[in-house]
């Protein structure tokens, strides 16, 4: 099909032909009606256009308007219009071929005929169509008739060319001034320009094939014919011309005027074939090349399609396959021949065809999709695969693209990591088990050795102080020294027990978890520790505390266990300083208690949240280091994590995050 622009200009070139042949006929029509001799000879040396002649071209001019009115309405989908259309030209077509054959079937027989001036007044030497005439309209009929149809254009074509022919003789007679006398060539300058002007039309009527397809090509045929043909058409008239002018003049004889016309013909057509050839050369040189860039992209595209690893695919709407790799072949089993006769859905069975089938449908309707189906080779070999699909448009055909990915080695990874899930949590269960019962038999042993060691304590305590009360007068003071230490320990054992009864409370505790104004508890119990160490030159700082979701029983532990801890360790110095604020990392908030007392030496940071670790001397500062060990537990059990940072004297900054 050519293209809108072509198809257009051909038929407005044809259309141009049709309204000339029309107005001139009606015009030479007129010229008979009131005598103007310039309308129906144009030179009063020249023939005459009869009537008849004129009232043939103007149906021939209205058939071909027809014509181009039916391939118009055939263009815009109007068929109804467009049979109408063509039935007039048919009728007006077969008019114009009788009358040209009933001519020539007057002449064959020898009979004249007044039909031809349809009644005018011939004048002198003047009243019948001329044979070529006749037969250059019976030629345009035949031609006009089959250009009407949607067949036969390459012959009305040909037939054209001949009306062409006759119209060019027509015009070279009176070019050359030759015999205008003759009844076989007798035809009017303006009859014979009209079969030219027809014949083009006729050509270009039918811009969907034949000779205009080749004449409007960017082809090598294409670029030779119109190169060629006008200078077939022109040349040879024209240094014919030239050649008769010379001998007319006597510069030369019959001989020489030939010689001169056949070499110049020689000559001239030498010099267009060359520089046509020239011309052709370049392109057809040009031409190489792009398919050489295009034989090149497409081997490129074929190897990569080829390594890919998986299944490449490629058919349109109605399941017809256009491209695949060369490893769908092999893992499918099938040849190529065969693969391009079966259909996608032919590598599926039972309810994987109609999943591929619906997942097919979902590609060509939202652009996309993918799907995991069991690809069935040519011997039965079914192969778990990962189909992804998406359309793609090619020559203005919706396709869809794909490729698929063996899942075989997946599939089996899975089953065994699900097997090897199902073994683990089995023993997770197992293991939970055991130590939910080593958790309950040591919380029985840790309540029976504190109800056991309570007990002596107690005693031991108990008694020191009847021994102090009781003899504290006779004693000596070293004795009751000793008595203090004896009841300090003890209390301070009691003090241990406790603390390790909470630190192995704190794993089995449930957490509650509450919205915390930090703020507001770190004043409360700020409060409380000031009011416990009266006297006392404090600067304490409290800074923004974002609110945060924790067990409200449990965070009040962390607290007090780290505020104790500041407010003891600055206790030496002669203003201490304790900051509890806050920051962002990462997403996340990290409160923070820092203080200048005494601080830590960094290389034993990792002994600092250890159950009875200590880094300071009991002398110094109390406690059973089991504080921090307590907080880091509560901490962990809220998802978060504890640190310390310090210097021996310097202070020390502990941050956790929840």
């Amino acid at each position: 099909m050519p293209s809108p622009i072509f198809y257009v200009r051909s038929l407005i070139i044809a259309g141009c032909g049709g309204v000339f042949a029309l107005v001139a006929g009606l015009l030479v029509l007129v010229g008979w009606a009131t005598g103007n001799t310039t309308l129906t000879q144009l030179r009063s040396d020249w023939t005459s256009m009869v009537p008849m002649t004129a009232v043939a071209f103007c149906f021939s001019g209205a058939a071909l308007l027809a014509i181009t009115a039916t391939m118009n309405r055939g263009r815009v989908d109007k068929p109804l219009a467009a049979d109408r259309w063509r039935r007039a030209a048919m009728g007006l077509a077969l008019l114009v071929a009788v009358i040209g054959g009933r001519r020539l079937g007057l002449y064959l027989l020898g009979q004249p005929t007044e039909l031809d001036m349809l009644g005018f007044d011939p004048g002198e030497g003047r009243g019948q169509m001329a044979v070529m005439t006749a037969i250059g309209f019976f030629l345009t009929g035949i031609a006009l008739a089959l250009t009407a149809q949607k067949r036969f254009h390459q012959a009305a074509q040909w037939l054209a060319a001949m009306v062409i022919f006759i119209g060019w003789i027509g015009l070279t007679r009176y070019f050359y001034d030759g015999d205008v006398t003759g009844v076989f060539f007798r035809m009017a300058m303006h009859t014979a320009l009209l079969f030219a002007v027809l014949g083009i039309g006729i050509f270009y009527a039918r811009p969907d094939g034949g000779f205009v397809v080749i004449w409007n090509s960017d082809t090598a045929g294409g670029v030779l014919v119109r190169r060629l043909f006008p200078a077939a058409l022109l040349l040879p008239v024209i240094v014919g011309w030239f050649r008769l002018e010379g001998q007319r003049l006597g510069w030369y004889g019959l001989e020489t005027g030939l010689t001169l016309f056949a070499t110049s013909n020689v000559l001239i057509f030498a010099v267009l074939a060359w520089h046509t050839a020239t011309k052709l050369h370049r392109e057809d040189m040009g031409r190489r090349k792009a398919e050489r860039t295009v034989r090149m992209e497409k081997e490129f595209s074929d190897a990569v399609i080829d390594s890919l690893p998986g299944v490449f695919y490629l058919y349109d709407q109605t399941g017809k396959f256009m491209r695949w790799n060369k490893n769908f072949e092999q893992v499918t089993g099938y040849g190529a021949a065969e693969i391009a006769t079966m259909h996608p859905l032919d590598f599926f069975t039972g309810g994987d065809k109609v999943l591929l089938a619906a997942r097919i449908a979902e590609v060509f309707s939202k652009g996309v999709s993918e799907v995991e189906a069991d690809f069935v080779a040519k011997d039965g070999t079914r192969t778990p695969y990962y189909f992804t699909g998406r359309t793609v448009v090619l020559d203005g055909q919706m396709c869809l693209i794909g490729v698929g990915i063996d899942i075989a080695a997946r599939r089996k990874a899975e089953i065994q990591i699900q097997e090897m899930n199902t073994g683990l949590e089995r023993r997770v269960a197992e293991r939970t088990a055991q130590l939910e019962e080593s958790n309950k038999e040591l919380e029985a042993f840790s309540y029976s050795v504190s109800h056991d060691l309570r007990a002596p304590l107690r005693a031991v305590d108990g008694f020191s102080q009847a021994l102090m009360e009781d003899y504290g007068e006779t004693l000596s003071a070293e004795a009751r020294r000793y008595l203090d230490t004896i009841r300090s320990e003890t209390q301070r054992m009691g003090e241990l027990i406790d603390d390790l009864l909470t630190f192995s409370r704190l794993s089995r505790a449930s957490l509650e978890r509450l919205s915390i104004d930090n703020v507001a508890m770190v004043n409360s119990l700020l409060s409380g520790m000031i009011a416990e160490s009266p006297g006392r030159k404090l600067d304490i700082r409290v800074e923004e505390l974002p609110p945060c979701e924790a067990d409200p029983v449990l965070l009040k532990q962390v607290w007090i266990n780290l505020l104790s801890n500041a407010f003891k360790y600055t206790r030496r110095k002669a203003l201490p300083v304790i900051t509890i604020g806050s920051r962002r990392e990462e997403n996340t908030t990290v409160y923070y208690i820092k203080d200048n007392g005494a601080g830590f030496d960094m290389r034993y940071a990792d002994k600092l949240f250890g159950v009875f670790q200590r880094l300071h001397r009991a002398e110094d500062y109390e406690g059973t280091g089991v504080g921090l060990a307590i907080v880091q537990r509560i901490v962990h059990r809220h998802g978060g994590s504890v640190w310390a940072e310090g210097a021996v004297d310097q202070g020390a900054t502990f941050y956790f995050s929840l």
